[in-house]
């Protein structure tokens, strides 16, 4: 209850006493080890997560927890041997999406990236409507070139998350990257409709659209409309001073 209330300390304080009392607790050590997870502790984490292992050698949840805190570090070797172990083993099912995810991510970053799909989409099956499944998924369609699919995600994601730009941003980089410019710019304007703010993102994006035009036909127009965008965004009424100070440093 102590940890569930965010008093961490006092929640390890009892962990480490019923671990005195009964040095086979693998709850007593998975309470140390989420405690130290929350504080930022990985190391610490990871010591008591193999204790409880130890202590409860065949359930799969206790190998995902020390998988998930040796990857919070880096250690994606060992993570993955005990992401085998769980999934050998079996885990609950909130245990399992975020393992697929984490899988997903894994191979995406060392490029592997049919194999971070396979992973993304378990995920998706288990913890649906999960936007940053969803971002992974249209970037790797994108470095796949797979259009079609990354645009569907794009669609997911302006279902899911209608006033966040990055369903639009999405579609747009996928259509500016099949050459249909003047689709991508659509999107822009879409966003422009329909999001309640006017975003630094989706402001960069619609500068970038009209280089882009000058580009392809030279007309300096596309410069003064760029401007306008800028100018229209330092007066909106929501934006940040680092924002502001990128155009000015910019400038």
């Amino acid at each position: 209850m102590a940890f569930i209330n965010g008093q961490f300390q006092e929640a390890f304080t009892l962990a480490k006493e019923a671990i005195k009392l009964d040095e086979n607790c693998a709850d007593a050590y998975q309470c140390a080890a989420n405690v130290c997870m929350s504080l930022g502790r990985y190391e610490d984490a990871i010591e008591y997560y193999q204790k409880a292992v130890n202590c409860d050698p065949n359930n799969g949840n206790r190998f995902f927890s020390l998988g998930y805190a040796q990857a919070s570090v880096n250690k994606i070797a060992e993570a993955m041997q005990n992401f085998a172990k769980a999934d050998e083993l079996g885990l609950n099912e909130d245990a399992a999406g975020q393992m697929y995810h984490i899988l997903g991510i894994v191979n995406q970053e060392f490029g592997k990236l049919d194999d971070a799909l396979i992973n993304l989409k378990k995920s998706e099956l288990i913890i649906p409507a999960d936007m940053d499944i969803l971002k992974r998924k249209a970037v790797i369609y994108g470095l796949l070139d797979e259009i079609t699919n990354g645009l569907q995600t794009a669609n997911q994601m302006k279902l899911l998350a209608p006033s966040d730009y990055s369903g639009y941003q999405a579609a747009y980089i996928l259509l500016k990257q099949a050459g249909r410019i003047d689709d991508a710019f659509k999107e822009l304007r879409y966003a422009r409709m329909n999001l309640p703010s006017f975003p630094f993102a989706l402001c960069g994006d619609m500068v970038n659209y009209e280089l882009v035009k000058h580009e392809q036909d030279g007309d300096t127009i596309h410069f003064e409309k760029a401007l306008a965008y800028i100018k229209h965004f330092l007066q909106a009424p929501h934006f940040c001073s680092e924002d502001i100070l990128y155009f000015r440093l910019k400038r």
